[in-house]
């Protein structure tokens, strides 16, 4: 139903196509909810995942970046200033800590406790999960936020999506110099990055303390088109 969905906003355009593309993220999001329950169901499978997602739209010229994310995985992006990158946030994470997270799940009869919302997860939204989820309906969830974010051409140069292994090690901006370096080339972006995670655990005597996963991809305004993903 979501591809569906994607597939009708091809010459569509404006708030219309915007609903559509909406509509689409949130039907996705909720499919996936869905197998993970029927595989607690039927496996007894009790983990979880967070997640994020990004569709690409060009309208005319005017690009734009429509986002849903549920969890601590992050989308952003590397916009040029003078001879550095900054970073540019496309998400929020959905801590038990964050503010308005705490107060929905204490909202639903829950609490957060050791900074987890049940006492169980750093996460307050995630796909599967389903045995936490039981225990206080609505206090962990999987409803994605959804955004849309436009393209300056010539200054956003990359697009970075990446799980919280990455952004529990690493500082946003130490991302943005890492992909400064390797601006034109979103594999050795990608490459300096996780390799950067990996030598900083490596130094304090430890394992990686959660899944890094890390995709970049990098813009070519000249040709006006997406250059190269990692």
């Amino acid at each position: 139903q979501a591809i569906e969905r994607l597939i009708q906003l091809k010459g569509v355009a404006g708030r219309e196509a915007r609903d559509l593309l909406e509509a689409a993220m949130a039907e996705g999001f909720a499919g996936f909810e869905q197998e993970t329950e029927r595989m607690f169901e039927s496996q007894g499978e009790k983990s979880g995942t967070c997640a994020v997602c990004v569709v690409l739209t060009d309208t005319d010229g005017l690009y734009r970046l429509s986002v849903a994310n549920l969890g601590d995985c992050r989308a952003v992006i590397a916009r040029k200033d003078g001879q550095k990158f900054v970073c540019v946030s496309l998400t929020k994470d959905h801590r038990a800590t964050v503010s308005s997270e705490k107060t929905r799940i204490e909202a639903c009869g829950g609490q957060v406790i050791n900074k987890r919302a049940l006492d169980i997860l750093i996460p307050s939204r995630t796909f599967g999960d389903i045995k936490t989820k039981r225990k206080c309906p609505g206090a962990v969830i999987a409803e994605p936020e959804l955004s849309h974010h436009d393209l300056i051409a010539s200054e956003d140069c990359s697009l970075v999506l990446a799980s919280d292994g990455l952004w529990d090690e690493l500082k946003n901006q130490k991302v943005m110099d890492l992909l400064y370096r390797h601006q034109h080339n979103a594999q050795s972006g990608c490459t300096a990055i996780t390799q950067a995670v990996l030598k900083k655990v490596s130094g304090k005597g430890r394992m990686p303390r959660d899944d890094l996963t890390v995709v970049v991809a990098t813009f070519d305004w000249k040709t006006q088109r997406r250059t190269s993903i990692a």
